[in-house]
C-alpha cells in the first residue's frame, strides 16, 4: 500500500474520532471495563435504569460498543431507539425501530430489516405490538431491552408537553405492566366471538418480559422528572458515567495502536499482512503519553469526546506518513512493554504541546470550510455565529433564541441543522421555543482563537482602512491650506492695487475739479474726464470690496490655529472620556469575574483600572470609588481565605483611591469605607437573622388535603430565640471557605457552572458540619459538631453535639419549620410564605434560564418577613437544605399527645438526614412548609445545599 494515498474505505481506523463506538468497533473500546461491568449488572437486576453524564464522556459509545455485546450472550436483545428527527412522532419511532430490532432477531440483515420495518403505531399500542413479537419461546426466552440512546431529544424535539404524555403514558404501560384498558377490552371482544383461542388471549394479557434504560445528559436530567408524574421511581436506579482516569485513559490511548504488533514484523510490513486497518501498528512514547494526559487532564477527568479527537488526528497523520521511523528518526525503534513491529510515536512526530493544541482547532476549522460545499455563504455566516454570537466576551458558551439566531445575516435552519449534524451545535428546548448553544465545550478554545485571529485581522483592516482615510484627510488639509496661503497672498496684492487706483481715482477726481474752472466752456471734455473719474471710483470701490473679501479669507486662516488648538483640547477631553469608559468596562468585566470566582483574573483588570483611575479628577469620584470597591473584594476574599499576601496588593490600592492610609500590618476593610465593608461580610458569611422563640404548630394541617403520613400528626412545638442565615450558602461563601481549606471548587460544580450568587450543590450533610465548624473557627467560636471521620467512607462518619453556646450549626427540623412557616402567629401558607411558589421560590416549573433548568441567585423571590423586621429568602425551592436531625419516617408519633420542647430528632445516630424545602428541578409538592424527606448523609447532588443557624444571643 503507498501510504501516500488517502486511508482507504474498506479498512478501518482504530480511533473513531467525533463519532461514538459502534456495537462492530467493541473490540477497540479500552479503558470502559469497570463501567461496562457495573452498568450491565445494574441492568440485569432493575427494570429501569438511567444513564447520564456530561456531555462528551461517551454515554454512547459505552452502550453501543460495550453493554451491547454483553447482552447478546444473556438472552437479552437490545433495542435502541432514537428520535433524531420531529419528522415522524415519538410512538413512529419507537414503532418502527422495535420492528426493525424484531426482523434482525429473526434473521433479517440490518438493511433488509430497515426496508421491511413498519409503523404500526396508529393501529395498535406498544403493548399489542410487542405483544405479537414474541422473542423466543421458553426455555430461551428473549427480553427485550430497549436502549434509549440521547433521550434528551424527547423534550428537544418535541415541545408540546401533552405530545410527550402521550408516549410517556404508553411507556408506563409497559414499565408497571398494566395492560391499556381498551386493548383489554378488544381482547375480551375477540375471544367472546371466538376470534381468538383461550391460549392466544392468555399470551397477549401476559405482561411481556422487558428492560428500560434511558441515556440522557446530566444537565437535561431534571427532564426526567416530568416522567415520574407517571412513572414515580423513574429516577430511583442511576448510573453516572464520569470521565476517564489517568489509567484508563492511558488504555483508550495505548491499546487500540498496538493491535496487530508482534515480534518480528517491520512496520513497513504491517499493513501487507492482512492487516484490517488502515494504519501500521504504533505506539507512543513515555514523554508523548504523558504530554497528551496532560492536556487531555486538565479538568481532572479525562473526556473520550476529546481523547479520541487527538488520537484520530495523530493516527491520520501516522497514515500518510511515508517513513515509518519518521517520528523518532532511529532506524529501528522499540515497541513499549516489549511488543515489537510497531512505529514509536514522539511529541515531535505531532508537534509537542501546540501540534495537540491545533488539533481541534483544525477540525474545527475544516467543518467550517466544508460547509462551502453546500453554500459558500455559510462558512462565514457560520463563524460568525458561533465565534460571536455564541461565545460571551468572557469566552464562555451562551445559549440564544433560535429567533434571533436566524435573525443574523446569512443564519438559516438549513445552516443550523447542518451545524448540529457535524456536532458543533446542540438544540435545547424552552417554553414554546428553541435555544441552541455550542455543543460542548471542547470547541471554546478553536472558537475563541478563531474568534481572536478574525478580530486581530479584521482590526488590521480596520487600522489599514483609517490610515488611508488619515492620509487623504491629511492631503486635502495640505491642499487646503495651500489654496488658503494663496488666497491670504492674493487679498495682500488686491489690497495693494485697490490702494493704487483709490490714489489715482482721487487723482483724477482732483484734475477734473481743476478742468471744470479752468474751461467751464470746455464742458464736454470736462465730462469726458468727469465720467472716467466716476468710472475709476466705482473701479476702486469694487477693489476695496474685493480687499475686505481677501481680507475676511485671511482672517479665517489665522482662526484656523485657534480651532487646531480646540481640536487639541477636545481630543483631552475625548481621551479622559475613554479613560472613564475604559474603567467601566474593566469594573464590569471584574464583576463577571467575580461572580464566576476568578479573582485573580479580576485582579489583572482592576490594577489596570486602578491606574487609570488614579489620574480621574473629582467628577470621576464614582469610578474611582468603583475601581476601589472591587479591589476591597478581591482583598476581602484573599485575606479571609488565608492568604494575605495576595490581599496587600489590592488593598493598597483601594486605600490609595479612596484616599486612606495603607497600614503596614492590619487591614482594616471598615476604616476604607464601613458600608462597603459591611456588604462584603453580608456577601461572604452568613447573614444571620433574628428569630424570636415561640409556639407552633409543626407538620401537616390535614383540613388543606395534601399531607403524608410522615408529616403527621401536627404537632405542638417550643423554640427558644434562634438565629438562620438569610440565605442558603452561597458559593461566593463556599468557595472561600474551599479556597482557605486548599480544595478545588470545580469539584462542586453544576453542570450549568458555578455562580457567585447561586446557591452552592453537590454537598453532603458532613460538608455542611465541616462548614459550621471552619466558621466557627474563623470567628473565634466555639465549634458545634465533633466529628469521628475515622471510617474509611463518609458513611461511616459520626458527628454528635458539643455544647457550644455561639458557633454556626445546621439548623434542626423543628426550626426549619418554623422559620418556613413565619413564626409564631403568622398564617398558615401552603409554601414558606406563602401559597404561590412562583412568588416564593424556583423549583421545576419555573426556574429555566437560557434553555437550562437550574439553581438561581439566591433573594430574587419573595421572602418572609418576621415581625420584628427579618427576612427570609428561598426556603421554599432552589435547593434542598440540610437539617441537623437524623431521618425517622414516624418520628412525630412521640409527640401525639405531648408538646415537643427545641427537638433535635431520634436519639439513635442514622446516617440518613432530614431535607427540607425542595428544589429548582422538583415539583411543587416538595417546596411545601410540612415535607419532609432524608437523604444518606455522605450522598450529595446537583440539587442539594444548606443555610447555617447558630444559638440566639
Amino acid at each position: 500500500m503507498d501510504r501516500a494515498q488517502p486511508i482507504h474505505t474498506e479498512l478501518r481506523t482504530r480511533y473513531p474520532g467525533l463519532a461514538s463506538f459502534t456495537t462492530a468497533q467493541k473490540d477497540l473500546f479500552f479503558g470502559r471495563k469497570q463501567e461496562t461491568r457495573d452498568l450491565f449488572n445494574l441492568i440485569s437486576v432493575e427494570r429501569t435504569v438511567v444513564l447520564f453524564s456530561k456531555s462528551g464522556y461517551g454515554k454512547t459509545s459505552l452502550l453501543q460498543a460495550g453493554v451491547m455485546p454483553l447482552l447478546y450472550g444473556q438472552l437479552m436483545t437490545p433495542v435502541p431507539v432514537r428520535f433524531g428527527t420531529d419528522a415522524l412522532t415519538p410512538e413512529q419511532h419507537f414503532s418502527i425501530q422495535f420492528d426493525t430490532a424484531w426482523l434482525k432477531f429473526q434473521g433479517k440483515t440490518e438493511a433488509e430489516a430497515q426496508k421491511l420495518a413498519r409503523d404500526t403505531s396508529a393501529s395498535e399500542t406498544f403493548w399489542a405490538q410487542i405483544s405479537r413479537c414474541p422473542f423466543g419461546t421458553a426455555p430461551a426466552q428473549f427480553t427485550p431491552l430497549f436502549i434509549f440512546d440521547q433521550f434528551e431529544e424527547l423534550f428537544t424535539l418535541y415541545p408540546d408537553r401533552a405530545q410527550r404524555q402521550r408516549f410517556v403514558g404508553e411507556l408506563a404501560d409497559l414499565i408497571h405492566e398494566n395492560m391499556p384498558a381498551a386493548l383489554r377490552e378488544r381482547i375480551l371482544q375477540d375471544l367472546d366471538s371466538g376470534k381468538i383461542s383461550d391460549d392466544e388471549a392468555a399470551r397477549l394479557e401476559k405482561a411481556p418480559p422487558m428492560r428500560f434504560v434511558f441515556s440522557i445528559r446530566s444537565d437535561m436530567l431534571h427532564f426526567m422528572d416530568e416522567l415520574s408524574e407517571q412513572i414515580p421511581y423513574i429516577l430511583r436506579s442511576r448510573y453516572q458515567l464520569f470521565g476517564l482516569n489517568e489509567q484508563q485513559a492511558t488504555e483508550a490511548i495505548v491499546t487500540p495502536a498496538a493491535i496487530g504488533a508482534s515480534e518480528g514484523v517491520p512496520p513497513s510490513d504491517a499493513l501487507t499482512t492482512g492487516s484490517p486497518f488502515a494504519s501500521p501498528p504504533f505506539a507512543y512514547a513515555p514523554e508523548a503519553l504523558q504530554q497528551i494526559l496532560e492536556v487531555l487532564s486538565k479538568n481532572r477527568e479525562v473526556e473520550s469526546f476529546q481523547l479520541q479527537a487527538i488520537c484520530q488526528a495523530i493516527e491520520e497523520k501516522v497514515i500518510a506518513s511515508s517513513d515509518p521511523f519518521e517520528s523518532t528518526g532511529a532506524s529501528h525503534p522499540s515497541y513499549p512493554e516489549g511488543a515489537a513491529g510497531g512505529r514509536l510515536i514522539t511529541p515531535a512526530f505531532y508537534g509537542g504541546r501546540a501540534g495537540i493544541d491545533a488539533i481541534l482547532e483544525e477540525s474545527y476549522n475544516r467543518r467550517i470550510e466544508s460547509l462551502a460545499a453546500k453554500n459558500t455563504d455559510w462558512p462565514e455566516a457560520a463563524r460568525r455565529l458561533l465565534e460571536d454570537v455564541l461565545v460571551n466576551q468572557n469566552d464562555r458558551r451562551k445559549s440564544v433564541d433560535v429567533a434571533d439566531i436566524l435573525s443574523n445575516a446569512g443564519v438559516s435552519a438549513a445552516l443550523l441543522e447542518e451545524l448540529e449534524r457535524q456536532r458543533l451545535l446542540r438544540k435545547e428546548p424552552r417554553l414554546d421555543s428553541f435555544y441552541y448553544e455550542i455543543s460542548h465545550d471542547t470547541w471554546l478554545a478553536p472558537i475563541v482563537k478563531s474568534r481572536k485571529v478574525r478580530q486581530e485581522i479584521e482590526a488590521r483592516e480596520r487600522i489599514a482602512q483609517e490610515k488611508a482615510d488619515a492620509d487623504r484627510r491629511k492631503r486635502r488639509a495640505l491642499l487646503t491650506s495651500f489654496v488658503a496661503g494663496t488666497l491670504i497672498l492674493v487679498a495682500v496684492l488686491a489690497m495693494g492695487y485697490a490702494f493704487q487706483k483709490n490714489k489715482e481715482a482721487n487723482a483724477e477726481k482732483q484734475n477734473a475739479r481743476s478742468e471744470r474752472k479752468r474751461a467751464e466752456l470746455a464742458r464736454n471734455e470736462a465730462n469726458v474726464v468727469s465720467a472716467r473719474a466716476a468710472i475709476n471710483k466705482e473701479i476702486a470701490e469694487k477693489q476695496t470690496k474685493l480687499a475686505t473679501i481677501a481680507s475676511k479669507q485671511a482672517k479665517t486662516a489665522e482662526d484656523l490655529a485657534d480651532q487646531r488648538k480646540l481640536e487639541a483640547e477636545i481630543k483631552t477631553l475625548e481621551a479622559q472620556r475613554a479613560a472613564l469608559l475604559a474603567v467601566e468596562s474593566l469594573v464590569e468585566q471584574s464583576e463577571v469575574d467575580i461572580l464566576n470566582l476568578n479573582y485573580e483574573k479580576a485582579f489583572s483588570k482592576m490594577s489596570k483600572a486602578a491606574n487609570l483611575a488614579a489620574n480621574f479628577e473629582e467628577e470621576g469620584r464614582s469610578d474611582k470609588n468603583k475601581v476601589a470597591f472591587q479591589l476591597m473584594e478581591i482583598a476581602y476574599f484573599y485575606h479571609h481565605a488565608g492568604q494575605p499576601a495576595q490581599a496587600r496588593e489590592p488593598f493598597a490600592l483601594a486605600a490609595r483611591l479612596l484616599g486612606k492610609p495603607n497600614p503596614a500590618r492590619k487591614m482594616d476593610f471598615a476604616a476604607l469605607n464601613a458600608d462597603h465593608a459591611k456588604f462584603l461580610k453580608e456577601r461572604y458569611f452568613p447573614f444571620i437573622q433574628p428569630l424570636p422563640g415561640g409556639r407552633y404548630l409543626m407538620g401537616c394541617d390535614t383540613t388543606r388535603g395534601e399531607c403524608y403520613a410522615n408529616e403527621l400528626p401536627r404537632h405542638e412545638v417550643q423554640l427558644d430565640p434562634f438565629g438562620l442565615a438569610q440565605t442558603e450558602t452561597t458559593f461566593w461563601q463556599w468557595n472561600l471557605y474551599i479556597t482557605a481549606k486548599k480544595r478545588d471548587i470545580r469539584r462542586y460544580s453544576p453542570s450549568w457552572g458555578i455562580a457567585g450568587d447561586n446557591p452552592a450543590v453537590n454537598l453532603d450533610w458532613f460538608d455542611a458540619c465541616e462548614y459550621a465548624n471552619w466558621l466557627s473557627l474563623h470567628e473565634g467560636q466555639q465549634p458545634v459538631y465533633e466529628i469521628d471521620s475515622t471510617g474509611e467512607d463518609r458513611s461511616d462518619w459520626q458527628v454528635t453535639l458539643l455544647n457550644s453556646p455561639n458557633g454556626y450549626r445546621l439548623p434542626t427540623e423543628a426550626e426549619w419549620e418554623y422559620a418556613a412557616r413565619g413564626g409564631p402567629g403568622a398564617p398558615y401558607y401552603r409554601y414558606a410564605g406563602s401559597d404561590s411558589l412562583n412568588l416564593v421560590g424556583w423549583y421545576g416549573e419555573n426556574s429555566t434560564l437560557a434553555g437550562v433548568q437550574r439553581t438561581h441567585p439566591v433573594s430574587e423571590k419573595m421572602p418572609i418577613v418576621f415581625r420584628n423586621g427579618s427576612k427570609l429568602f428561598d426556603l421554599s425551592g432552589n435547593v434542598w437544605e440540610w437539617c441537623w436531625d437524623g431521618y425517622e419516617e414516624n418520628f412525630y408519633e412521640e409527640f401525639r399527645s405531648l408538646a415537643a420542647n427545641n427537638p433535635t430528632g431520634p436519639d439513635k445516630w442514622t446516617i440518613v438526614r432530614v431535607l427540607r424545602g425542595g428544589s429548582w428541578n422538583d415539583n411543587s409538592y416538595g417546596s411545601r412548609s410540612s415535607y419532609r424527606d432524608g437523604y444518606f448523609g455522605s450522598d450529595w447532588n446537583f440539587n442539594g445545599g444548606f443555610r447555617l443557624a447558630r444559638h440566639s444571643n
